[in-house]
This record gives structure tokens, sequence and C-alpha cells, in this order.
């Protein structure tokens, strides 16, 4: 599997390089195509009728050549499309128009275009600009070989890992909300993918706002996924959460205060030995009627309050961490907000951020960051922390700018009625105030200098600016105010000696004579520590074949000297782009041993606590006993199962499926697993008052159906079934969402599907499941099977694709032997598509009804072992035995298969017309009257003795009494065998035996029953 995306990746690096001309005009795609196809691209063509981004992701197209009007497309929004797909490729975007202006030219590049070209083209101008364009290309292909030359193990992690970033971002509000007047701002940073911290701001009634930060202790994957799961506490959602106390007859409900919440969480989640963890919480209520807010803090920094001179003051006093110690004393602390006023909470990983020189930040420091945005908005001031945040951390020699996740949350009020409110609960934008003054500011800067923001740079840009003396002197005050880093030098020498020795964002040269830029000075360059190093030139309008030699060259972008401010600013933007993606991908090859050691040891931890979750045995002496099957297709699983020993005796159990795999699927399933775990022996639990003297199962499907419903968990699915088994009286209950039905394979070998099937749940509020009741018997087993795929049949010997035959193919196998098989026709880990498990109960012993025929070796010895019983010699020429429950049911079936095998001796069957009901009763009388104390089952043997046909029943059982035995020798029963009115109908036990048999025989040897009956042929 490896090699074969390892090929994959191969094939997509050295395929031929796609351009895609999209123009409405034929004339001009096929002009365009041209030269494109002169450049070395393979041509594709397209129009306004095509599905533009559909056809660049399915082809791979490396550049896009597109008009600035095609049909009704305007060709900006076809760019801003583009780059909003966030495809796993780079698209090269060159867009063409008639405006020659700056201000298209801008607006082009703020699209997310690579470069703008005025009509009509010059051809030497354009076959330049699709030159450089194929160098660019090419580059960026290269750093993407560097992610695909990965081992594909790593990939997947990096994927997984991506995921789940991506998982618990959208579990964040969203920034820059507005949640019934109190606005919402935040920074949220975690220091390797995923974070211990989590926050939400939500409305709890008409009367409240609710906000939460948790920070479990720790960092990775862990801590992400243990926050996950406590956050599914703090809930809006009385059943699932604890935030509201559902009042006595389900009369509506009380709002819990802070200090109460913490105290309750501080109870359910006390550190004990194997379990060490604790966590910080900050909790608050905001009165949507007064302005009040109170707020309860365990172990976390205390809140700042912003009045509106833009002073700050803390809130509150520290207090301890939930699980650490067996005290619930926390404390609330109020303050009234006025129009305006704000207030911020942060994690204590914001604090511990160090500089360079290894100091820490500090609460004061956060403070003091907070501080210098006061008289900004909301945003622009968490903006500004960023920032300050940015060249705290600036020139750590590492790629870990931060040693904790870290988290910063800004709520502020207003009142109702301000004119500027915009509408209420408005996920998506800015509040009014705010929309005015930016609009407002925007406008000035366009007659001005445009606004420079850099919203995607994580930290300062190092630029080398290589010039004859001549440039603009406000060139380097420029990139100063950017937030650059510019380093002069005025010789092709010192500026490749300087990219040997420092990485560089950008290369700009800004030379009157630009000739001395040729191909070998730029592969100089680009040898050392800045494969990826943006290079634009800036030269004057005049030299116009020197800047088509430049992009020959190999320089990224070029442009006239008399350039303005924004032109610069825009194209350094542009290029940024393209230098963020190479040294992202080289840091993250660089970084991979170190960072998979990390992470992998992080999915180790949770792999493990996994297979902890899996079921216990029940006690020995259970009637009811199971076996599990669980391998995941990676490290972690979707896959998640439970057996429970309910008060009563019963034995509830459930499987479940959970949307997506890996990470993200293993933190989906894990807050639903723990809450039926939990549900079965807290009382407490919303679920558990399901769990009484009329269990059942459809009703936990409908009511978790109804809270994924309406959690923040909506539009994900989950596949369930639950059941409940009953072993005193041998019966069970169970319930589908989204599960194949059980099979339930009976001791007589008959095989029997079980429930009904539901949707799965959080599919839609009128799903519908069903209780399914069925009965078990000594020697049934039940199959729990998850949903399959067309994935999973490929690769696992049709097990999820037909279960019927697999189940069929059990028969005669023990449990043990049946996931033995399983894993056997599941391969290698690493082959697997889908994870896979399977749950099988059996109720009491279980003995499958096979014949096995004796060898020579094995029939020497079972006759020797034969005659020291029956005190006797004992010769047979052919031989076998079935072994059988200690159950009546069965006696039937086990009689057909001797039939069955006697058939094969080529024995007259009327010499044995008679031996069905003696065996019947025989066997019967064991199961009956024949004391088989504890051992469940007995076996039959056949043998071939020279003239008979002897059956022996051996069970090890307690003695046969004597009268028992007597009754068969004082009556002999004497009728025609022939004659089918003379046969008696069964149930006259020994002396049956003895009247239709040649000779019976009983012995006692070493605590075994052998019971010996003749048949002459």
């Amino acid at each position: 599997m490896q090699n074969l995306a390892q090929s994959d990746a191969d094939q997509r690096l050295k395929r031929p390089l796609k351009a895609m001309i999209v123009n409405d005009s034929l004339l001009e795609r096929l002009s365009l195509g041209k030269m494109c196809a002169l450049a070395g691209f393979q041509v594709l063509e397209a129009t306004s009728e095509d599905n533009l981004i559909d056809y660049i992701e399915r082809e791979q197209v490396d550049l896009v050549v597109c008009d600035s009007q095609v049909g009704e497309l305007d060709g900006m929004e076809v760019c801003s499309r583009v780059r909003a797909a966030k495809l796993e490729f780079f698209v090269y975007f060159l867009l063409l128009s008639s405006d020659d202006s700056e201000t298209f030219t801008i607006r082009a590049l703020e699209s997310g275009a690579d470069e703008h070209l005025s009509k009509p083209l010059s051809k030497p101008a354009f076959s330049a600009r699709i030159a450089s364009a194929y160098q660019s290309v090419s580059r960026q292909k290269s750093y993407y070989s560097t992610r695909a030359d990965l081992p594909v193990s790593l990939q997947h992690l990096y994927r997984d890992m991506r995921a789940m970033s991506s998982f618990q971002r959208s579990r964040l509000p969203k920034r820059r909300s507005l949640v019934q007047g109190l606005k919402v701002d935040y920074l949220w940073i975690p220091k390797v993918f995923v974070s211990g911290d989590l926050f939400d701001v939500f409305q709890l009634d008409d009367q409240f706002v609710a906000f939460y930060v948790l920070d479990v202790v720790g960092h990775g994957v862990p801590s992400a996924l243990r926050v996950m799961d406590l956050s599914h506490l703090l809930s809006a959602n009385p059943k699932e959460g604890i935030l509201l106390e559902s009042l006595s007859g389900g009369y509506g409900h009380r709002v819990r205060r802070p200090a109460e919440v913490l105290g309750l969480m501080n109870r359910r989640f006390q550190m004990r030995p194997g379990n060490e963890v604790f966590f910080s919480m900050f909790y608050g209520l905001f009165n949507l009627h007064t302005g009040q807010v109170t707020v309860s803090m365990a172990g976390s920094p205390m809140p700042w309050i912003q009045a509106l001179d833009g002073e700050l003051s803390q809130l509150g006093q520290p207090s301890f961490p939930i699980g650490v110690i067996e005290d619930d004393s926390y404390e609330d602390y109020s303050h009234k907000l006025e129009a305006g006023m704000r207030l911020f909470v942060c994690s204590d990983g914001l604090t511990q951020i160090r500089d360079a020189q290894d100091t820490e930040l500090e609460i004061d420091g956060v403070a003091h960051l907070i501080q210098e945005g006061a008289h900004k908005t909301l945003s622009q001031q968490i903006d500004a922390v960023q920032t300050g945040l940015t060249h705290w951390v600036s020139g750590k020699i590492t790629d870990r700018l931060y040693e904790d996740d870290s988290t910063l949350l800004g709520l502020q009020w207003r009142n109702k009625g301000d004119d500027d409110l915009i509408e209420e609960n408005s996920a998506d934008k800015e509040t009014g105030d705010e929309q005015e003054t930016e609009t407002d500011e925007s406008a000035k800067l366009q007659e001005l200098v445009p606004e420079f923001k850099f919203l995607t740079r994580k930290e300062l840009s190092p630029v080398l600016l290589l010039h004859d003396g001549k440039s603009p002197q406000n060139l380097m005050p420029w990139l100063n105010e950017w937030g650059y880093l510019p380093e002069q030098k005025q010789s092709r020498e010192s500026c490749i000696e300087a990219c040997q020795k420092s990485f560089y964002a950008f290369l700009l040269i800004d030379l009157q004579n630009i000739h001395p830029i040729d191909e070998r000075f730029l592969s100089a360059i680009r040898s050392g520590l800045n494969p990826g190093i943006y290079v634009l030139v800036l030269s004057n309008a005049s030299n116009a074949e020197g800047l088509s030699a430049a992009l020959r060259a190999g320089a990224d972008c070029c442009t006239h000297s008399d350039y303005s401010p924004r032109e610069i600013y825009t194209r350094l933007n542009t290029g940024l782009k393209l230098a963020t993606i190479h040294r992202s991908i080289v840091q993250e090859s660089e970084s991979a041993s170190e960072l998979r050691a990390d992470i992998e040891k992080d999915l180790q931890r949770i792999a493990a606590m996994q297979l902890e979750n899996l079921p216990a045995p029940l006690e020995e002496q259970s009637e009811l006993q199971f076996e599990l099957f669980f391998k995941p297709a990676g490290l972690l699983s979707n896959h998640y199962m439970n057996v429970m020993v309910m008060a009563d005796g019963c034995v509830a159990y459930f499987h479940l499926t959970s949307e997506g795999e890996g990470l993200v699927g293993a933190t989906r399933g894990l807050s639903l697993y723990r809450q039926l775990t939990n549900a079965a022996f807290d009382r407490t639990s919303a679920l558990s008052q399901y769990m009484g003297d009329q269990f059942s199962p459809s009703t936990i499907l409908r009511e978790l159906n109804s809270q994924l419903l309406q959690s923040d968990l909506q539009g994900e699915t989950c596949a369930l079934c639950y059941g409940l088994i009953d072993p005193s009286n041998r019966t069970g209950r169970v319930a589908h969402a989204g599960y194949p039905l059980h099979l339930l394979s009976r001791a007589k070998g008959q095989i029997e599907q079980l429930g009904a099937y539901g949707s799965s749940l959080g599919v839609s509020v009128d799903s519908q499941y069903q209780d399914v009741i069925f009965t078990m018997n000594p020697g049934d087993r039940l199959f729990v099977l998850p949903p399959a795929s067309s994935a999973n049949a490929a690769l696992n010997g049709g097990v999820y694709e037909n279960p019927l035959a697999f189940v069929s193919t059990t028969l005669s196998l023990e449990c043990r032997e049946v996931i033995a098989q399983l894993e056997q026709l599941s391969g290698a880990s690493d082959l697997l598509v889908e994870d896979q498990s399977m749950l099988i109960f059996q109720l009491g012993h279980y003995v499958a009804l096979e014949v096995e025929h004796m060898a020579a070796l094995h029939l020497q010895q079972v006759c020797m072992n034969l005659a020291v019983a029956l005190q006797e010699p004992v010769e047979a020429h052919h031989a076998f035995r079935i072994v059988i429950p200690n159950q009546i049911d069965v006696v039937p079936e086990m009689i057909e298969k001797i039939e069955h095998s006697l058939a094969h001796w080529s024995i007259d069957s009327e010499s044995l017309a008679s031996a069905p009901l003696v065996l019947f009763e025989l066997a019967s009388n064991v199961c009956r009257h024949g004391g088989m104390g504890s051992d469940a089952t007995f076996e039959l043997l056949a043998l071939s003795v020279q003239g008979f046909v002897l059956f022996v029943i051996v069970d090890a059982g307690s003695e046969m009494p004597a009268w028992l035995l007597d009754s068969a020798r004082e009556h002999d029963y004497d009728f025609d065998t022939e004659v089918e009115s003379e046969i008696p109908t069964g149930g006259l036990g020994l002396p049956l035996v003895n009247s239709l048999s040649t000779r019976f025989v009983y012995r006692r040897h070493e605590n075994t029953n052998y019971a010996f009956v003749w048949f002459e042929v």
C-alpha cells in the first residue's frame, strides 16, 4: 500500500505542467495556448460554461491564464474561488485585462492573482511572464515533492493531525461574532496542530450568556481529546450538560452559579492513581438584562476588566485547578459592565510564552499587550496582541515558538439601544460601529496610503535588498514600517554570500542596470538556505528587454521603478504566500522526526486508552460470556464498544461507530462512549432514567438522537446499536441506529437475523427506532457487527460483505477460534482501509455438532480406554465421535448426523432401524437423569466391530442410580420394529434401550459414565 501511494505521488511530480486558458474567444485561446505550449505547458481550454474549480482540481492545473471577464464570470472572482478551494497543489494565476491602471493591478493581486498583464499583450512580455510562471510552478512542485518524499505513514499522520485541528477549530465560536449584544473575538494558538485549550461563548437562556475557557494540563493530542470530552458537559442542553439544573417535575430549569459549576466539575474529576490529569477552568455568566458579569476561576489567570477610559483591572482571586484537592469552595466574583466595557480571559499558556532570551511574557506582559490596543476596536485590539506576540518571539531559533497552548478571549458589551447595532446573533459580521469606523478609515487610507496589514504572516520576514545606491530613499522606511527586516547589499557577491548563511523571504533587486541578473546569479542565490526565495526586480520602465531577461532567468516578478508603496506592498504580500508555502513544507520535513515522535507518543497514549476502554471479560461463573475482535486501521479507531453488568444481573452492551477516521473519529466517539458507559452506573446521568426495570434500548437511541441534533455537533452522525441480555431468563432486547442486524447462530446450526434497522443518530428528528426481543439458548451465539463498506469487504475475506456466509463457517469453531480466524482474514494492519471490530456473545458452553472420524492411532487409543472401562476387549475397524451439549433440543440433530455418517459404512439400514430410538432414549435419559453434574457436554462414539455397531455414550456426571439400572433388567419389551404402530413413542427410558438393542452395558470408571449399546448387523 505504501509503495502504491508513493508511486502516485511520483506520477504527479513527473507529469507535464498543465496550463488552462480561460477565455470565451476561440482566437485568443488558440494564440495564448500556442505561447504556453512553447514554454513547455500542456494546454487545456475552458470557457464560462465550464465548472472551472472542479475542472482545475480534476486536471490538477498548474497555470491558469484567465481573462478579466469571461461571459458573466469576473476573473477576480474566479481567482478568489480558486484560492478559497484550498487545493492540495499550487496554482499560478495570471489575470489578463485591458485595464492597465495601478488600481486594477492591486485589486487583481489582492484577489489572489500572482500576476496581472494588460492587453493588448506584447508577445515578448507575455512569453517572459509565462517562462517565469513555469519556473515558479516547477519550484513549487519540488517543494511539494519534499512532503511527498516523507514516508506514507508520516503523511497519514500529518493528514490526521490537520483533520483533527480543523475539527477542533470548528468547535470554536466564529471570530468577530455577536452573541445577543456581546461582541466576541479571540486568539487561539495551539503549540502543535491541536490544543488542550478550548473555549466557547453561547446563549444559555433568555437571561444569560455563558462563556468558559478550559485548559487541560499538558498539550498535544491527549490534552485536546480530554478538553473536547469535557466541553460536552458545558452545554446549554440540561440533559447533556451541568450548566442548567432541571427542576422537579420537569417544570423549567435553574441556572447554576459559576462557582457551583466548578464545584461539580471538581467533584467529578478528582485525580487518582493512573489518571493524574487536572485542568484549569474559567466560567462566567453575563446577564443580558443588567449587564452584570459573574465569574469564577479554578487555576486559571484572573480576568481583566477594561474600563471605558482603557484602564485595566483584574477581577477575583486565584484558586486551585479542577481535580487537585477535594474541595469545592470556589467563589463567585461580579462586576457590572457598562456599554463599551470589555472583559479579557486568557489561559496560562499565554503568560508562559518566552522570547529569544528565554524570558517569559508573564501576566504583566499580557496586560501590557492588551493595554496597547485599548483605544482600538475589539478586533483590532486582539490583532494588536497577536502582533505583539509575534514581535516577542521574533528571533527565536526554533520552529516551536510557543511552549504551551495559548488562548485569549475578549468580550465587549454594548447596549441594545445603540443605533449602529447590527442584527443580533450574526455569526460572520462585525458590529455596526466597527463596520462604520473601519469603512471610514478605509476610505481615508485609499486617499492617502493603503492600510498595510499582513494577516497571513506569523513572524517578521527578513528581506535582502540588492541595490546600486540609487534606490528611492523611502524604500527602507516602507519595509521597516510593514514589519519586514531589511538587509542591504550592494554587490552580487555579498548577496550570494548572505543567502548561503541566512534565511530570507524575499530578494528585492533595485538596480538601474539589471543585466547582471542572469540565471547563474539566481541559481547561486537559491542553492543555499533559500531555495524558495521570492525575487522581485525593480527597474526603470524603459528597460523592458532587461525585465524580460530577468524573468527568463528565474525572477518571480518585475516592475518599474516609479512604483507606489501600495504596489510594492501588494507584490510582496503575493510573494509571501509562495514563501510561506515553501518554508512550511521544508520545516515540516526538517522537523518530521522530532514532531513525529511527539505526535506518535501522544497517539499511542490515546490508543492505549482505547484498548483499556475495551470491555473486560465477565465473571467466569457467568453463563453469558463474550469475545471481541478489535483492529484499527491506524493507531486510533472510531469504533467503541462496551459490555456492562447492571445491578439486576442483566448485561448491557453497545457498539458505536462515529463519523470520521483516525483521531477525528476517536474524538467524536469518545464522548458518546463515556456517556453510555456512565449511564449504566451513575444514577445522576441523564440516560440512566431509561435503564430501570423497563429498560428500553430504543428509548436511549431516541434520546441520543435528540441530543445530537440539538447540540453543537449538529450535522454529524453516529451509528450505534444498544442491547440488553438477561442470562437468568435467556432473553434479550436490542435496537439499531445505522447498524446491520445482529446474527444469532443457534446451537442446532440455524442462523437468524435480529433487529429492526433505524437511521444513524443525528440524521433526522423523525428517525424511528424499535426494540426487538429475542431468546438465547445454551450454545447460541450472538454476532454484533459494525456497519460495513465496500472498502472493508475486499480485505477481510468477505466477513462484512457477506456476514451470513462468514457466520456459517464458524459453527464448528470455538469463540476464540472465530476471533483467530478474523485476525487471519483481516491481515496486516497497514493493509486495512477501515477499522474492524466485532462482539460475539455466547450463552452456556458451545459445542459444535460436527462428526469427527478417527484416525488409526486415535482409534487404537480409544479402544484401549473403552476396554479398560468395559473390562473386556474392544476391537474396532472404523469409528467416529460427536460431542454435544447436555441439551435435549440438540439430540435429534445428533441422531441425524449419526445416521448420515453410518450410511458411509455400507451397513444394511434395517439392521439399525431401532438405533435412532435407542440413542434418543439413552441420550435423553443422560440429559434428564444421568446426573451430568457440572459437565455441560457428553460424547457419543460409534465403532464398527466384528458383526456389530457399538455405540458408547460417555459423560462425566454422577453415577447412574441403581434403581434406574435395575429397571432396564426387569423390563423386556417385545415388539416388531418393522411395524410402526408397535414402536413406542418414547419416554420408556432404559427398559426400551435394553429391549431394542442387542446388548446394553453400563460401567462407571474413574468418575466417568460409560453406556455401551450393541446392534448386530
